[in-house]
């Protein structure tokens, strides 16, 4: 197996794109997933009975804490997606010239 891409340079810029951009869409589909998760076991902590009402606050804080991190990533995933997506259409209506 060696490198297939060498194969046409003409499709070389053009695929390489969209594989950057079915990478993004299924990172976004793990994280939309995880934070699906991540809301569930929110729910859950909530839900559940502790020994401590602090107990119960640290619990929820914790999940709290990992679902503003997969917000941000989510974030920063769309927004890498449309600047690829951006690219791929006529970039000169996107990149702005006037400095």
């Amino acid at each position: 197996g060696g490198p297939v891409t060498e194969n046409k340079p003409a499709a070389a810029s053009d695929s390489s794109q969209s594989v950057a951009v079915k990478m993004l869409l299924k990172r976004m589909q793990e994280l939309q997933q995880q934070l699906r998760e991540q809301q569930q076991q929110l729910a859950a902590a909530q839900a559940a009975s502790y020994s401590t009402p602090e107990a119960k606050e640290a619990v929820v804080m914790a999940i709290q804490g990992q679902i503003s991190d997969t917000n941000a990533a989510l974030a920063q995933v769309t927004a890498n997606l449309v600047r690829e997506m951006a690219k791929g259409s006529g970039s000169g209506s996107v990149v702005n010239t006037t400095a």
